[in-house]
């Protein structure tokens, strides 16, 4: 991780709290992130999962798109949280856990989600882009796309389910119910510091 002091940047925006724009995976998190920096808060320029980050600060939008893993480092929350200051934000996909819920306790919290044939398709799409390397090609050939969705329903598809099979160490979700686990696990004591956000 690239230092810029303790902060993950120094800038401070117009916000006098710092917010987690926390999503399920293809929900619109850039496009809702970017309306975030038109109110005039900071991004901060890292994606959070639990255990790791994406650093993109200072990267081009083609070489995050092209290899978003050459970016990708190893840092618990431990050590990722902190670095984040009133007027600033970050965006990630966390699971709820404990720690993650603890830790994320004092942000502003918008909960980003998306119909879930929405998302699919769209994660279908992010995985056979051209302009990424190591892309997808096993559905180049396939012409129909009712063929092509179920292919990689069959394939690819699944691991965007993962985040969703997760929530199940709860022991309360089953596939119909995985957003009201998660959105209720990512709330607090004080129900103004989370949004819940549909694009």
């Amino acid at each position: 991780m690239k230092s810029d002091g303790y902060l993950f940047s120094q800038r401070r925006g117009k916000c006098s709290r710092k917010v987690l724009l926390n999503s399920v995976p293809k929900s619109g998190t850039y496009l809702l992130s970017k309306a975030l920096e038109l109110a005039g808060i900071i991004d901060t320029g890292v994606h959070l999962r639990n255990e790791f980050i994406w650093d993109f600060r200072e990267q081009s939008l083609d070489g995050v798109v092209r290899n978003p893993n050459q970016f990708r480092q190893a840092a618990p929350l431990s050590k990722t949280l902190g670095r984040i200051s009133n007027g600033q934000f970050v965006v990630g996909h966390l699971e709820p856990t404990d720690e993650a819920v603890a830790r994320a306790a004092d942000f502003a919290h918008i909960f980003l989600v998306r119909n879930v044939l929405d998302g699919l398709v769209s994660h279908m799409r992010f995985t056979v882009d051209p302009r990424t390397d190591g892309r997808s090609t096993y559905l180049d050939n396939i012409t129909d796309d009712r063929e092509r969705f179920r292919t990689y329903l069959e394939n690819t598809g699944k691991s965007y389910f993962a985040v969703f099979w997760r929530a199940s160490f709860l022991g309360k979700t089953t596939p119909a119910s995985w957003l009201s686990v998660l959105s209720n696990c990512w709330a607090t004591t004080e129900p103004n510091n989370r949004i819940i956000a549909r694009l």
